[in-house]
């Protein structure tokens, strides 16, 4: 025996099988190119969503750097800024120091006084576009937006008057010199003022500043090792317990949530996608080149009895796997990244939020992808490379012969067309596997989408963020910044008087204090005892003053009836027109931190003494006990306090405010749009400030949410069904090549065209009807997961339409692949084997 040791020769054999095998190489490399191109999406995709979430919680928090360290006294300043110029970690810093807030009657926004330098700028995104920083103490830097508030045109050298309240309360007004400006973001209430350090240090001189003002934000140069680099800063400072925080250093919040995961696509979710979309494209390789090696195997045999060893046929079937991987990796790394970023804007879609959307482009994605790819086909030879290594040239010309009769089925069949059907799968069972779950993988896919759809439902997405139709306020994330009067008289006779409207209804705030009784003493003690060390040490502390004081923080609340109907009653409901008689209040009852459920704050039937900021003093009896749903009520953590609700008539003969802190407005049925634009036209084009929620715009952002849902779970299916039928294809076809003598044969004793047809179109339907069982058995281990409510019939709606479809299919490819050999005479076929 003389070995093949020539790599040419090698070669020229490998070129020689690929021009046999044309027309299953075009299908491999389709299959590869699907493959490449699910696995580049994937990764496209995940990488775009993580960044896309952290920009957007970037500008959420307003904040721009890896670590952070805020609210530090002078000496602890210097402490920080030591060791952040010694590390060699750091890339850069930015100081920052807080001076006070401008604000004002006329002015709509709360812009905070700070001095910082040009990181500092950048991790606001605050760094003037148009000029520069501020160097001397007359000079400030504001946004486009605080500029247009003015009234101050866009122009460097303009004078800015501010009302400046420092960290005493005391409001000074100072006059500036504008020296830069950037465009502003009219989304957010959070603005900011730069002015130069000299004029900071002149505040911090003065005694009028807290001296827990400087902050620092720290960029790293390694984003992989933020943790550590945080632990180290930490140590080195001595700063581990310092800051508003009280954790010294520690991660922005928009690098905490982006690491988190929340929001974004999770790590087994991206295992879930690799294991199947390596499994889809492993199925139909694998079946071309088994069903390849197999068709040429008596060549291989032959090669095998003229000296070539098992390890060059195996290197000839890899070599081939890598030129089709050649030819189609390149293409599918191209058209995933396309699909990808296309299939951003749907990734990052979200309910409620604007987020920003950032194409991910990093040559890692394109490495993991061709390596997925590769491992994927390699995978998918394996076998083929066995079969072709260990066949003997003997067993060659038995295989090449009669390939199907290579076992002897003791199974009696009826002679019929379904019964030689089931004959022939079973003498090919392994075929029919990997056809079954080509086509099943796609329709799970179809079914779990379906599913995930059906777990989405409009009403009770409604009920998570709207209360009603419409809602108005200028209500901001912390309460600091909020505006509690913000509904003028003026702008509820505008909502009273609209036309489309079905009610109106309006919530009025005021702080109150209230002595507190000894029973609701108790109630708090129970309280606290148990929860107060998780508050933290800041409610602990207001905890010791309302204590030595005896007087508790009163949430004082009117509302209208359309509010009250929404009330979260403990007891029994009351009516409107017992509490709107004056002589009544509701009472909220310990929510989250009560002890048991018998802890109450006050009681039906008891008496509460209100002592108004005006002097007024009027005793009510507790109606009943009821909590506003937070979409309603104040929406801000206050631990300790009590709520007290009375009729808005109430509220406002006792306060003297007749501005709501709140307004609602349900529609006419199918007048929403109406009233929309009515709100828009006379209230919001006159103050972009307010915040308004529309069920219409929570609509469309809700279809729009689903919509990633329907594209991505319709392309992933549609790409599976597209290999499972190749791979349908492709067995049906070398199949019917295959067994072109048997069925010559068959004919010749008298079986008719129509006959064997319907023998292989039974042999289609009965692949069908497995792909269907096994969807059906993986969907069912899929739902389970899911048993708080039952999964609606809709959700199978997409799986029942593409049945019809595989049927067409399952009748289709077996029709023409018979017309194609029936091209030839029986007496040809019957010679060419």
């Amino acid at each position: 025996m003389v070995k093949v040791e020539n790599r040419k020769t090698l070669w020229f054999l490998t070129k020689q099988f690929l021009k046999i095998n044309r027309a299953r190489n075009f299908i491999a490399i389709l299959a590869i190119i699907l493959t490449s191109t699910l696995f580049t999406t994937l990764f496209t995709g995940a990488g775009s969503l993580f960044l896309s979430q952290l920009e957007t919680n970037k500008k959420k928090y307003i904040t721009d750097c890896h670590a952070i360290i805020q609210q530090l006294s002078s000496e602890e300043g210097q402490r920080a800024e030591a060791v952040l110029k010694d590390v060699s970690f750091v890339e850069k810093y930015g100081k920052d120091i807080f001076l006070g807030i401008a604000s004002g009657e006329n002015f709509p926004y709360l812009l905070e006084l700070h001095a910082g330098d040009e990181n500092s700028a950048r991790n606001r995104f605050a760094l003037p576009t148009q000029g520069r920083m501020p160097q001397t103490k007359d000079e400030i830097a504001v946004s486009t937006t605080v500029l247009d508030a003015l009234g101050i045109p866009h122009k460097t050298g303009e004078k800015i008057t501010l009302p400046v309240s420092v960290s005493d309360g005391a409001l000074e007004e100072e006059t500036f010199t504008l020296c830069g400006y950037w465009k502003g973001d009219l989304v957010s209430q959070y603005q900011f003022a730069w002015v130069s350090e000299d004029y900071a240090q002149e505040k911090l001189a003065s005694d009028n500043i807290s001296g827990n003002v400087f902050s620092y934000a720290v960029w790293f140069k390694n984003t992989r090792t933020i943790s550590e680099n945080i632990l180290t800063l930490n140590e080195l400072s001595g700063l581990s317990e310092s800051g508003r925080s009280g954790n010294g250093f520690s991660i922005s919040p928009a690098y905490e949530i982006a690491f988190s995961g929340e929001g974004g696509i999770s790590v087994s979710s991206i295992a879930a996608f690799l294991v199947v979309i390596l499994l889809a494209g492993y199925l139909i390789i694998y079946n071309i080149f088994n069903i390849s090696v197999k068709n040429d195997i008596r060549t291989y045999g032959l090669l095998k009895n003229v000296g070539t060893t098992g390890k060059q046929l195996k290197k000839i079937v890899r070599m081939q796997a890598l030129v089709l991987s050649a030819a189609g990796i390149p293409i599918g790394l191209a058209a995933g990244y396309i699909a990808g970023v296309l299939l951003i804007p749907v990734l990052t879609a979200s309910l409620n939020e604007k987020t920003e959307t950032v194409s991910a482009a990093h040559p890692l994605i394109f490495l993991f992808s061709a390596a997925f790819s590769l491992l994927t086909v390699y995978l998918s030879v394996l076998q083929a490379c066995r079969i072709a290594a260990r066949v003997s040239p003997v067993e060659a010309l038995r295989l090449a012969e009669n390939p199907q009769t290579r076992r002897k089925n003791k199974k009696n069949f009826s002679v019929s067309c379904m019964g030689m059907a089931l004959q022939n799968m079973s003498g090919n069972w392994k075929k029919g596997v990997i056809v079954m779950m080509s086509i099943a993988i796609s329709l799970t896919t179809l079914n779990v989408a379906g599913i995930l759809i059906s777990r989405h439902n409009f009403k009770d997405i409604s009920d998570l963020y709207l209360a009603a139709d419409f809602q108005l306020s200028k209500l901001t994330s912390t309460a600091d910044f909020a505006d509690f009067h913000a509904i003028s008289p003026e702008i509820r006779q505008t909502l009273d008087v609209c036309p489309y409207a079905q009610e109106t209804g309006y919530t009025y705030f005021s702080r109150e204090t209230l002595s507190m009784p000894e029973h609701l003493r108790k109630t708090y003690e129970r309280i606290t005892d148990k929860y107060l060390k998780q508050w933290g040490y800041d409610w602990d502390e207001t905890w010791q003053e309302i204590s030595a004081s005896n007087q508790i923080p009163v949430l004082y609340m009117g509302i209208s009836r359309a509010v009250f109907d929404q009330l979260d009653w403990r007891g029994e409901p009351a009516s409107w027109e017992d509490f709107q008689s004056g002589q009544y209040v509701i009472v909220n009852y310990p929510y989250n931190y009560y002890v048991d459920k018998t802890d109450y704050y006050y009681k039906k039937g008891d008496s509460l003494t209100m002592t108004y900021q005006s002097g007024e003093e009027k005793t009510y009896e507790v109606l009943e006990e009821a909590m506003l749903p937070y979409l309603l009520d104040f929406p801000y953590t206050e631990l300790i306090s009590v709520k007290v609700y009375v009729p808005d008539t109430e509220y406002i003969a006792c306060t003297g405010d007749n501005s709501a802190m709140r307004a609602i407005i349900n529609a006419i049925p199918g007048q929403e749009k109406k009233v929309q634009q009515y709100i828009e036209e006379l209230i919001l084009t006159k103050d972009d400030t307010f915040q308004f929620t529309s069920v219409l715009d929570l609509k469309k952002d809700f279809n729009r949410y689903l919509s990633k849902y329907y594209i991505i779970g319709g392309l992933l299916a549609f790409v599976l069904a597209l290999i499972g039928i190749m791979n349908f294809y492709n067995t049906t076809a070398t199949s019917l090549i295959s067994r072109k003598k048997e069925l010559a044969l068959l004919e010749a004793v008298g079986m008719t065209k129509k006959q064997l047809l319907g023998m292989l179109v039974f042999e289609g339907l009965f692949y069908l009807c497995g792909a269907v069982i096994m969807a059906g058995i993986l969907t069912f281990l899929y739902s389970r997961r899911f048993t708080d409510r039952a999964i609606p019939l809709y959700a199978f709606l997409p799986f029942a339409l593409m049945i019809p479809v595989l049927l067409f299919i399952a009748w289709a490819i077996p029709k023409a692949q018979f017309r194609k050999m029936n091209r030839e005479s029986v007496v040809e076929r019957i010679r060419q084997q």
